[in-house]
């Protein structure tokens, strides 16, 4: 899932555009006519950390260390490409510099193309990071098939005819990668790649492919489950329940308020199941 964050400038008439999406492996900026800047993550209020290390290591690509990573508390590498508006990498006219006092990279004049940014965990990352920088997410659809099969269909920003269509590389969480059909799919695990740590769910792997196929392989039987288990509980797993939904209800008498109206819908909504269950 994802949205566009557009930032405007009526002014100058200067504009820039965020295709944010769950599992990008870049972080992504079109500017309609701004002149980049690139600033690095605040440590403090009002503190920031320096860029260090900072160098060009080929066409439209730079190398720099910034912060630490969040795991291993080490300084974080990131990848920085600068593309045209038809995705390939800018010309030599083209130069990030270092500015204020290190903590910010400023490219020399004004941009119509994108900005992306990668993190390299492990040394050998950067090579796939590389290959797959043109490649850059604006859109996807879900298309559902019969039989627990579904396709994401990625869209991506329109690229020079002329070259190689690019191939998406995108973060795919343990679930994601049971259920792919690499072959019928035409999509594949990054190899070489080290795998991230996400908030959630554990790690994501990289996988290559401008579609993935999906297939749940327990679809049929899941298709037949009913609201409740075929099989009766035994007598003491029976008491057990009954004793445990007389509980849950007494305190909801005095608490199913607080349960159910949260500061957020999310979290409201699990209140209204919880209550709406014990009842049931």
């Amino acid at each position: 899932f994802g949205l566009h964050v557009a930032v405007k400038n009526p002014v100058a008439n200067v504009s820039m555009m965020y295709p944010i999406y769950s599992g990008m492996a870049y972080v992504s900026t079109r500017y309609f006519g701004a002149t980049p800047k690139v600033t690095t993550e605040r440590k403090n209020f009002g503190d920031v950390f320096a860029f260090n290390n900072f160098k060009k290591v080929g066409t439209g690509t730079w190398s720099v260390t910034t912060g630490f990573h969040h795991l291993s508390r080490k300084p974080a590498e990131l990848r920085i490409y600068v593309l045209q508006a038809n995705s390939d990498f800018v010309n030599d006219s083209f130069h990030l510099e270092l500015g204020c006092y290190n903590s910010c990279l400023l490219l020399n004049k004004p941009l119509d193309g994108w900005i992306r940014v990668a993190r390299v965990i492990s040394p050998g990352d950067a090579d796939v990071l590389d290959a797959h920088a043109r490649a850059i997410l604006v859109g996807w659809d879900l298309e559902v098939e019969d039989h627990g099969r579904l396709w994401y269909k990625f869209e991506l920003a329109a690229h020079n005819s002329s070259n190689t269509q690019p191939e998406l590389l995108h973060w795919a969480y343990a679930h994601h990668q049971k259920m792919l059909q690499h072959a019928e799919g035409k999509t594949r695990i990054a190899q070489n790649l080290s795998s991230s740590q996400a908030p959630t769910k554990g790690h994501m792997h990289g996988v290559l492919g401008n579609n993935w196929l999906l297939h749940a392989e327990l679809f049929e039987k899941t298709n037949a489950l009913d609201f409740l288990p075929a099989a009766q509980p035994s007598s003491e797993r029976q008491r057990l329940l009954r004793q445990e939904t007389r509980k849950t209800l007494q305190e909801l008498r005095k608490t199913w308020r607080h349960s159910m109206f949260k500061s957020d819908f999310y979290f409201s909504g699990k209140g209204f199941q919880k209550v709406a269950m014990v009842c049931l």
